[in-house]
């Protein structure tokens, strides 16, 4: 059909409405955040402003093939959180949420908080693409602040 078909691969999206963070905010924020398990998981972000803007630029720019929608620096989970509650000026007192816990909760869906997800943008890079939001603390404090 000589249709080109580009696939962004989208992960863990920050935005103020919708998307993962304000599920991450609510028990921070109440003063029971916590990382899970060990915390040391890998969590592929992006912010909402980067992602719409690869979308576009990927149409913009006819890419071909798979692409991960990610910031370039990942962080453990214990720094997302950590980060989080820097932000909000909250501190994380209460100790890692084990993971016979949230399975209890969850159910088989509590796999996605303890599994690591570090993903690469190295190709949306190669191919032009420049995220306004790199680092996490910068995502945070434009989302939070």
């Amino acid at each position: 059909m000589n249709i080109t078909v580009c696939k962004l691969r989208i992960g863990l999206v920050l935005a103020k409405e919708g998307g993962a963070l304000p599920q991450l905010v609510k028990p921070i924020q109440s003063g029971m955040g916590a990382a899970f398990g060990t915390g040391k998981q890998m969590q592929s972000w992006i912010h909402i402003h980067d992602l719409v803007a690869m979308f576009l630029f990927a149409v913009q720019n006819n890419w071909s093939g798979v692409y991960n929608a990610v910031a370039p620096h990942p962080v453990t989970n214990s720094e997302l959180v950590k980060s989080i509650a820097e932000v909000l000026d909250k501190d994380i007192i209460f100790p890692n949420v084990p993971q016979f816990l949230m399975k209890m909760l969850l159910g088989e869906m509590h796999i996605l908080l303890f599994e690591s997800q570090k993903v690469s943008a190295q190709k949306a890079l190669n191919n032009g693409f420049q995220f306004k939001y790199k680092i996490l603390e910068k995502a945070l404090d434009n989302l939070l602040v």
